[in-house]
């Protein structure tokens, strides 16, 4: 029997044909799907809200090596009565051995730090701590209290494209004089580039942060080929478990 018409698509143009959304979407099923039960590992996908944030099994940033750091960065804002002042860093790591996603991911930690307010102003709380952007790769959630006082995140969340990972702090806030706890998010991705993180009280700041990034900027091929080589590392991870 013969078949007419049969002119397939040579497989390099099916994997361009690819964009990163229907990308995303993959990694957010394989992710899910290999992750689930992973000790010491909380994968959070997105669109997930009220994700436990899982403790991290060391310091990432005497553990892991640290290539790029934003420096203590001040904020200082104000909305009616109410005064956000404080400070934020961030950090990327890597050679993290906390990272689920082994050698080749990398590991962006977040603190931040709130301070009192002006005369006559009532301090706000921190209630919420943003990074972005993370379309398209994959993350996991932990934190690591390195100092005694610090606060840890009551759960996390994730937007609905993928783009802005967040830790809130419900119960309890941070308040004036505390410190978070080092807020740690493991990704699939090979390289780093500019990010920003916000701090949040109803009202918020932007910060200078960072995001992950393949080294050539990004493409849709690039991208499936971190998923796969991710989903690999976890699978053998929970096979020797």
């Amino acid at each position: 029997m013969r078949l007419r018409n049969y002119n397939p698509q040579p497989t390099n143009m099916k994997l361009k044909a690819l964009n990163k959304r229907s990308l995303g979407a993959l990694m957010t099923t394989v992710i899910f799907a290999v992750t689930l039960g992973l000790a010491n590992a909380t994968p959070i996908t997105p669109g997930q809200t009220s994700v436990a944030v899982s403790v991290a099994p060391t310091n990432p940033l005497t553990t892991g090596t640290i290539v790029a750091n934003t420096g203590v960065q001040n904020f200082n804002m104000t909305m009616g009565t109410d005064s956000l002042i404080g400070t934020g860093q961030e950090w990327v790591v890597k050679n993290y051995a906390g990272n689920p996603f082994g050698a080749t991911g990398t590991t962006f930690v977040l603190q931040v730090s709130l301070s009192g307010a002006p005369p006559n102003v009532m301090a706000a709380v921190i209630e919420r701590v943003t990074n972005a952007v993370f379309t398209g790769f994959l993350t996991v959630v932990m934190s690591f209290v390195s100092a005694a006082g610090q606060v840890v995140p009551t759960n996390a969340d994730r937007s609905a494209n993928g783009a802005v990972v967040a830790f809130n702090f419900n119960i309890p806030n941070i308040l004036p004089g505390q410190t978070s706890a080092l807020l740690i998010i493991n990704t699939n991705a090979p390289s780093f580039t500019s990010g920003t993180m916000t701090v949040q009280d109803g009202f918020a700041t932007t910060l200078n942060g960072f995001a992950p990034s393949v080294p050539d900027g990004g493409n849709a091929v690039a991208l499936l080929g971190i998923a796969l080589v991710g989903v690999e590392f976890l699978r053998r991870k929970l096979a020797a478990a």
